[in-house]
This record gives C-alpha cells, structure tokens and sequence, in this order.
C-alpha cells in the first residue's frame, strides 16, 4: 500500500513536472500542442468533400505534423459539378461535424471562415447592408426656386447631401429637400447660389472566389446593424459549428467602399461638426488646408467605424458563443493597431519572397514584387504589437502567400521567411495552403490559386514532418516566453490620414505602412533606427496609449507589458489627448523622447485654433519635465536610461528577445551574407547561456566572457541559420557547443544514382562530378520528379582523427536530402546551408558507404507533362505573370546533388 502511495506521490509529481515545463525539444511534431504546431489552410474547392476523403486528409495533415486546418470554402472544379456541396447546406455542416469529429480524434484543431472565401457576405446580405461609397458631385449655380432631378436611378443611387453656398458666405443644408424620387426642390433666398450634391451608390462587389451557394453581396463594414444582420443568419447554424476554435476574417478587400448610411450621425457625435459643407472637396481632389483637415477626421471616422461597428462586434459576438476570432486587419482603411488589439488572434501576411542576400535561397522572378511591397519585419510588428500590448498568447500570419509560382515552392524558401515571421514576434504560423484535392485524381491534384502547395499531393509532404518540427520547436519557446520589448514606438496615424494617397475611393488601403508611401516617412525612420540599433519595441496608437498605466517608473499596457520609455518620431499632428497623456505618464516617471521635434500641428477640423493653442501650452509645459527629451539621437537617451541592446543588427544578424522563467530567450537568424561566426555582446550579463538548435532539438553550452558589464559569446551561425539562447532561464546543457573550426575536404568520388520505381522512372547513371541529373541522361531525367539515390564509399580523409562530430556540407541540394553513413539515417537537410551533422564513431577509416535520397520538387514533371500536352488542369490554376498557367516554355529546374561535397571536423 505504502509502495502504491509513493507511486502514486511520484506520479502524480512527475505530472506537475511536466505541466511546468512548458519549453521541451521533442522529436516528433505531433507530440506539440495544437498551437504550437504549423497550421494549414484547407480550401474546399467546390466543397467536394466526403466523409473519407476528410479523413485521408486529416490523417496526412497528421502525419504532417500540423496542429490544425482552417476551412475555407471556394470556387468549384471543372467536371466535379456533381459532387459540389452547397455552402451552409445540411450536407456541408454534416462535413463540418465530421471535419470537428476527425480532427479531435487526431489532436488537430477547426478554424472557419465566416463567409464562403472573402470578405464576409453571401446571399442573405441585402442591397441595403451592402458595401456603399461616395459616388459624385453634382454642382450647378441657382438661384431662386430650384426643381432639379439629382438621380434617375434611385434603385443604385442615394442622396448623402446636399449643400448651398452664397456669394455672400452663406450655406444652406438642403439634404432634406429631396424627395423619394431623387427630386429637388427647394426655395433659395435672394442671391447667386452654388449648389453641390453628393451622390452615393452601392460597390455592388460580391464575395471574391466564392463556394456554389456562397455567392453574395459583400457586406457594409461600416455599418452595425449590417453586420449584425449577417451574424443572425449564422445563428441558426451554431449548433453544427460547435467545436469551431476561431472564426477568421480574411484581409481587408472591400474596394472602393467609403461611405455608410450611418455615417454623417456618426460623424457628428465623434468629430463634433458636421461633414455636409465639405462633401465635395473630398470628391472633387481639392488641395487645400481645410481640404486635408476634412479629410483626416472623415478617414478618422471611417477607422472608428470599422474599429467599433464591425470588429469589436464580430469578436463580441463570437465570443459569446465560445468562438475566438482571428482577424487579418492589413488593407483595412482603418488604425491597424486597434483593429488587430480588438481581435482574439491578430493575423498579418507574408506576401511575395523576401528576396534575401542568402546565397541558395533563390527568388522565383515570377513572383518577385516591387521592394515595398516585399515581407518587412517593421509592417508585420502592427500584428505582434497590439497582441503584445493586449496580453494576446498568439499572434498568427498567413504564410507564403505567393511565395513563387505553382510547383516552385521549396522548402528552402519558406524557412526564412518563417524566420523573418518569428522575429516579426509572430507564433502562430499558418501556411497556404492545401485543398480537398482527391488523392486518387490527375497528378498533380488541385492547387489554390495563390501557389504553394503544402497539401497531400505535394512533392514537400515527405519533408513536412520535419518542416513542421522546427516550426512548433520554435514556437513552443515563442508561446511559453513573454513579450519583452523594452520601447513604446508611436504610431502618428493622423499623419497618415493627413497626407496619403487615395486607393480605396477617399479612403487608403493600410498596408505596407513603412514603405508604401516612401521610406522617409518619421515613423518608419525611427521604427528602422531603433532595429537597426539593436533595441526591442512595439508600436502604440493613441487609442492604446490612454489605457497605459504606470508602474515602477516603467508605461504598462492593458495586457501587463512594461515599457521602459516612450518614442514619438518627428510626426506633425498630434491629438491634445494623446500629448495630455503623455504629459500625465511623464509626471508619473516614465521617459518619454521625441525624435529631433515636438509635433507643431493638431489633427482635423472642429475648433482647431482652440486645440491648437492648447497643444502649444502643452508643448511648452512639456519640456520643463525632467523625464521629456527632445534629441536629435534618439539612441542617446536610451542608453543614458540603461534601456537594452545588442549588437546582433550591426553583426547582420537578427532577433528577437523574450522573458522566461526570471531569464530571457532570444530567437535569433541569420537573414543576410554577412555574418559566419563572431563574438556578440548581448544586452546585459548572464551567468549561463544555453543554445538550441530548432531544426536537430540539440541542446549546447556557449562559453562566456564579460565585456563592459555585458556577456559576450562565440557563436557560428551560417546565412539562413537560426538559433535560440537560454540566458538564465534554467536550461543548462553540459554539452559544450560544438565549432567546426577544421579544413574543409572536398569529398572525392564516384556516384551511381538510382532512381525510385514507378511510372517513367529513368535509368540509373553514374557520374565524378556533382551536376544536375537533368543533364546526366535523356529526356526521362528531364522530367523526373522524385526521389535519385546517391551512393558511394570512401576512406576517412586525414585531418578528420581527432574529431568527434563530423559535418558533411554540401554546395547545394534541389531540393531536399537524407543522408546515410554505413546503412545508418544521420539527418536531412531541406534548407539553407545544406549540411547534415553526425557522430565521427560512426566512420571507419576505410570503405565507409554513404548513400543521399535526394528529392527534387514537381517543376519538371509539370514541364513535361505540358510539353507533351498531358492533360492535367481540373480546377483553375492562376499566373502571376500570365492570363493562362502552362509550363512548356519554363527552364528545367536543377535537380539533385550540386557542386561539391566536403567534410569537416569539429576539432
């Protein structure tokens, strides 16, 4: 009994053990919560979905190693007409439950969206909750008695105003003056009067890449009560979506949409005045003072709308009934920072390749994109802030979107740009896409139109489940650690709402914000300087501003972050509350630094010279506080405040810092060419410092050394490298970190490669020199995608005795390897540098045998298949570059083991 009890005691210990030890290296994906799995974007084409299709792919999703699948409905497949489910159906929530029932039984998760495809809408949304805008400006002079048809078509038109100027300075309201029929008529006093009447309309969009069934007008985003109409269809359904984790909002893309029926009482009760007299300046291009004042507090309005009418709304709502919500605010007309706080899960975007100075980690130029609209760290920290100033455990992005061209997309490629979405401070990774592709159709089986395949047919899926571990190794430390960040960078959206371009009718698409419209905008200035300077900072808005608190000296946020000094980049315009705020957090101790000057100007309209006169006082009160600076080096001031750095940017390196367990965590990458190995200087000094290598789980002990107070470490670490320091924060490794500091040898050989069995498989060949085996043999190489077994032997080199780990390196692999040394699996390399780490016992000192299965992707398959018009296409296949997708014309893609293979010692 007494040996039970102990069992028991022991048991029931080791249980808590493992509950507080949340960071763990496992060796198998699966082992990951959910969310810290990657997670994949499922897009039913056509809803052809059966109950056992639903399980294969769940099964693989698995196998995979993913933690969950987001289901989004879409357009259909060509001869599939018949098996098409329609959207919200009997049917298709009988596929949702079983999707919700599958995906249980293999510990995976459920997202949905709440539409068919984007944005939310569908067939219940009526004309009138539909997506609305300013459409024109009527101006003609009167006098006298007016009787005047403003709109012939009242079905697709609407009066917003109607404003009277005189001669004489004089304005009339005549909105009310129109009757039913779009007729007005009205009564002016004696005098020449200029009449101008705004016209709206309806955008008449309708959901982008719709399901059969989901097709519909997009809704007014604006609007409460359109919204909430929307979410009362959906109520009949909860039922069949119990189980659902997050209903998902994809981005923004409502175009043209700048108007709502509510929005002139909106616009009273927030701006103070109404917008009737300035209508037309909007509409007609004025460039003017009052021009750009009206047209700040009109896209001011607009953001609160889409802030408090939808979003705030939508996530109440789903809440409500136990739904988090998970919302991709970028290209919103709105403060992408309140958006994203007002959700449960902020989604950003990495669109388009990075284009990184990585040598082997090439740039597909089909989808090579202008450099501002490329991944940038400083736009994707919108998403990472407010979940950070919110105490949001997970901030997500939608990965690889058009990454390269259809079966282009290596391994290789996605990594960094994971990398980049990590040190971006997101950890919730969920990749496009895959679809409900039969697993018995035509190879290659369908594809989503924006291009990376990660689903069943894919030719990464044997590399996935590695893929996959790296990714939730990461983002197990990047959950389980806290935000750490020490700086409070503002956002001066006022600015923005001021100055910028229209793209979205008056309003301007957010996205891209430190580059879209020129990189010397003081914002992204400060923002690039404080990277670049080695310091860790969030963004703040005005709104999150106010509901700062202090504490010890130090700005806290709403969720718990603690901020050691606030910086606003020389911006113009700056609410009184927001300056009055600051003034209140600066009595209260915490440093508050403004880049080079003071913002001069208020935003908007309503009683400017009052504000304005009170925003100088403030001003001039402000720099009697011995905790405001007004420098030209920002950087100064904080490193007279103590705030934290490192040198890792000016090493070419990239990081992010953390809190865990009392220590810090730093995430860090190599994203350039610069750097191989080095001494760094971290923030402050450790007394221990662990390393861990995300893609083997291996676990090292870096030597330290002290300089000026701060620890300096040797760290080795290859362009598209990464790496995780434990600094303090309990994990030790006796291990010592392993330099592979010996000469390189070049590994002499011949190679026979064989090729796996199956349909067209090509004969083997035998070759000295590493080259692409599309130039080795006929045509069947050519167009062979697949795995080519590389086998050879050799002796032990001299030079390689005294190692005890051994790294075989390779010039480069397309695409991806497996390495075995005497018969045993040493690792894989699927990514940039190439190379496979192993125990030296494992070598004798002759006759060694070592075989690599090499895997290249489905490019060439695919050029075959259309060189020789094989037909394939069953759903639609987007170009980026051309009106149809066909590869006949491509150049073959190198295949294979490439260049040279050397080896090199430890010691």
């Amino acid at each position: 009994m007494r040996k039970c009890i102990l069992s028991l005691l022991l048991l029931f210990s080791f249980g808590l053990m493992l509950e507080a030890q949340q960071v763990v290296s496992r060796n198998d994906a699966r082992k990951y919560t959910a969310e810290e799995r990657p997670w994949i974007w499922w897009f039913w084409l056509g809803n052809v979905v059966s109950e056992d299709l639903i399980d294969q792919h769940l099964a693989t999703y698995s196998k995979a190693g993913y933690g969950g699948v987001v289901i989004i409905s879409t357009y259909g497949v060509k001869g599939y007409e018949d098996k098409q489910i329609t959207y919200r159906s009997p049917e298709w929530y009988k596929m949702i439950r079983h999707t919700l029932k599958k995906a249980s039984q293999l510990n995976l998760k459920v997202d949905m969206a709440l539409s068919s495809a984007w944005p939310f809408g569908g067939a219940q949304v009526m004309k009138t909750d539909g997506a609305k805008f300013l459409k024109r400006v009527d101006s003609f002079e009167a006098t006298g008695s007016i009787n005047r048809k403003l709109i012939e078509d009242t079905a697709n038109e609407y009066t917003v105003s109607v404003s009277a100027f005189s001669d004489k300075g004089a304005y009339l309201d005549l909105t009310s003056s129109v009757d039913a029929g779009g007729n007005l008529g009205a009564l002016l006093p004696e005098g020449k009067w200029r009449v101008e009447a705004v016209i709206g309309g309806f955008t008449n969009q309708m959901v982008k890449r719709s399901s059969p069934g989901g097709e519909g007008l997009v809704i007014d985003n604006f609007d409460k009560q359109a919204l909430l109409n929307y979410l009362k269809d959906f109520e009949k359904d909860l039922e069949s979506m119990k189980g659902v984790r997050a209903l998902f909002n994809d981005s923004y893309e409502v175009y043209g949409a700048d108007y709502t029926s509510t929005f002139i009482t909106e616009f009273e009760k927030r701006r103070g005045y109404s917008p009737k007299p300035y209508f037309s300046l909007l509409l007609k291009n004025e460039k003017s003072e009052l021009a750009e004042r009206f047209l700040c507090d009109y896209r001011a309005t607009i953001a609160d709308l889409i802030l408090d009418n939808f979003v705030k709304n939508w996530t109440d709502w789903s809440n409500s009934h136990s739904f988090k919500t998970m919302e991709q605010a970028h290209g919103s007309p709105s403060n992408l920072l309140d958006m994203y706080a007002a959700v449960d899960i902020p989604q950003c975007e990495s669109f388009g390749p990075s284009c990184f100075d990585i040598d082997k980690v090439r740039v597909d130029e089909a989808t090579r994109r202008e450099p501002y609209k490329r991944p940038d760290v400083l736009h994707m920290k919108f998403a990472s802030s407010a979940g950070n100033l919110m105490g949001r455990p997970l901030v997500s992005s939608e990965t690889a979107t058009w990454l390269t061209n259809h079966f282009r997309t290596a391994l290789s490629q996605v990594k960094p740009e994971v990398d980049k979405l990590f040190l971006a401070g997101i950890n919730h990774i969920h990749l496009i896409s895959a679809t409900n592709t039969p697993l018995n159709s035509v190879y290659p089986g369908w594809v989503f139109y924006p291009a990376p395949d990660f689903g069943p047919r894919s030719s990464l899926m044997d590399y996935m489940p590695d893929f996959s571990l790296y990714i939730s190794r990461v983002q197990n430390v990047l959950q389980h650690s806290k935000p750490d960040n020490d700086v409070l960078l503002y956002y001066p959206v006022f600015d923005y709402f001021s100055e910028i371009k229209k793209d979205l009718g008056v309003l301007a698409m957010m996205d891209h914000i430190p580059t879209k419209w020129g990189s010397d905008w003081p914002f992204a200035v400060t923002a690039r300087q404080l990277k670049a300077s080695g310091y860790q900072f969030d963004y703040v808005s005005d709104k999150l501003l106010q509901k700062m608190t202090v504490q010890d000296g130090k700005a806290k946020s709403a969720g718990g972050s603690l901020y050691k000094a606030i910086v606003i980049p020389a911006c113009k315009r700056m609410p009184i509350e927001t300056m009055r705020k600051l003034m209140e957090l600066a009595k209260s101790g915490v440093p508050v630094i403004f880049d080079k000057e003071m913002p001069g100007d208020v935003p908007g309209l309503n009683e400017v010279s009052q504000r304005l006169q009170t925003l100088l006082v403030q001003r001039e009160a402000m720099t009697t506080m011995p905790q405001v600076s007004v420098v030209n080096n920002v950087d100064s001031v904080l490193q007279i405040l103590s705030v934290p750095k490192t040198v890792l940017p000016a090493c070419g390196l990239e990081y992010i810092r953390k809190e865990l367990d009392g220590g810090k965590v730093f995430f860090i990458a190599n994203q350039k060419s610069d750097f191989q190995q080095g001494e760094i200087i971290l923030d402050r000094f450790y007394r221990n410092i662990t390393a861990y290598n995300p893609i083997s789980g291996h676990f090292s002990s870096l030597a330290l050394a002290e300089r000026e107070g701060k620890s300096l470490v040797t760290l080795q670490l290859q362009p598209g490298q990464s790496v995780i320091l434990f600094a303090d924060c309990g994990r030790k490794s006796r291990v010592p970190y392993d330099y592979f500091k010996g000469t390189a040898i070049p590994l002499q050989a011949h190679w026979t490669i064989d090729f796996e069995k199956g349909l067209d498989s090509p004969a083997s060949v035998s070759t000295s020199e590493l080259i692409s085996w599309t130039e080795l043999g006929d045509s069947t190489h050519c167009y062979y995608s697949g795995v080519g077994i590389y086998r050879t032997a050799f002796d032990l080199p001299a030079g390689l005795e005294k190692a005890t780990r051994i790294r075989l390196k390779f010039t480069d692999v397309r695409d991806m390897a497996e390495v075995f040394v005497n018969g045993r699996s040493v690792g894989k390399t699927w990514s940039v540098p190439y190379q496979v780490d192993f125990g030296a016992n494992l070598l004798g000192k002759t006759g060694n045998k070592l075989e690599i299965r090499v895997q290249n992707i489905a490019t060439n398959r695919l050029i075959g298949m259309d060189r020789y018009q094989v037909q394939w296409q069953e759903c639609y296949v987007a170009d980026p570059k051309r009106r149809s997708f066909n590869t006949a014309d491509w150049e073959l893609a190198p295949s294979g083991l490439i260049g040279t293979i050397v080896l090199i010692g430890n010691r």
